[in-house]
């Protein structure tokens, strides 16, 4: 998981509700990628019921104790909150203060050229295909 903004502003509920940016369903972290990072985790002023992480065992309430708990995952992410054009209409390009913010800066993604050349040619092949099947 890598360059994602993950935001959790929902209402915890009762004392027994959390609030979680991040949630897993174990303690294990045998299936997380060591890669992992540069995400932006936020659900809210910091306390016992708006966390960074919880698995239902172990919560953080505070970035770096996730940091710490998942490290060497994780060493460029951050917890603030973002600014978007429109949340509720579904538009989540960055607006205001989020716009340069440092914080929300990604890793390059080598590979996203690479995606974007196969998916243009696969979508050139099929159009190319169905204009030979309709002459």
């Amino acid at each position: 998981m890598r360059n994602n903004i993950i935001i959790n502003l929902s209402d915890p509920g009762s004392t027994s509700g959390v609030t979680t940016a991040y949630r897993r369903s174990t303690t294990s972290l045998a299936n997380f990628s060591a890669l992992s990072d540069k995400n932006n985790f936020y659900a809210g002023t910091p306390s016992a019921n708006r966390l960074i992480f919880f698995d239902g065992s172990n919560s953080d309430q505070m970035l770096s104790d996730y940091q710490t708990r998942v490290s060497p995952r994780e060493s460029n992410s951050r917890s603030v909150t973002v600014d978007f054009v429109n949340a509720a209409a579904g538009d989540l390009h960055l607006s205001g203060a989020s716009v340069g913010d440092i914080n929300l800066v990604a890793f390059p993604n080598p590979e996203l050229p690479k995606t974007l050349t196969v998916i243009s040619e696969m979508r050139i092949s099929l159009i190319k295909e169905r204009t030979s099947q309709h002459q």
